[in-house]
């Protein structure tokens, strides 16, 4: 049984990443940022950036489902808050761009927050 609840989950979650990347895709969109080509892009014409918000709102929308329906540790909680903190700062580097100061210090405060959850490298299983 849990088996199916957990694909339920995972597949509710790519519809929605899914649905949100299309939608934030569209030129009327709040989240619509085009990326305009640079010397340094691999494309030559502007494409559509901003799918992260999408594939971040999925994740963070089906991690609190599996969290209220499968009884996930709290410490998924403060990995939801540390991914949502860099994704934030992430759009906002997209949007209006950001100093790389202030994106290392996004991600170092990031990992702190996890450290201090007691989440570190010894936590992960291989």
């Amino acid at each position: 049984m849990i088996a199916i609840v957990d694909a339920a989950i995972l597949l509710g979650a790519w519809v929605l990443s899914a649905v949100l990347a299309w939608r934030i895709a569209q030129p009327g969109s709040f989240f619509f940022v085009l990326d305009h080509p640079n010397a340094r892009s691999l494309h030559t014409s502007a494409v559509p950036r901003g799918g992260g918000v999408a594939i971040l709102a999925a994740i963070l929308i089906g991690g609190l489902v599996a969290y209220a329906v499968l009884g996930l540790p709290t410490e998924a909680i403060g990995i939801g808050i540390a991914a949502l903190g860099l994704g934030l700062v992430s759009f906002v580097e997209d949007r209006y761009g950001v100093k790389r100061r202030f994106r290392l210090m996004a991600h170092l405060a990031a990992a702190l927050l996890l450290l201090v959850l007691g989440l570190g490298i010894e936590q992960l299983e291989f």
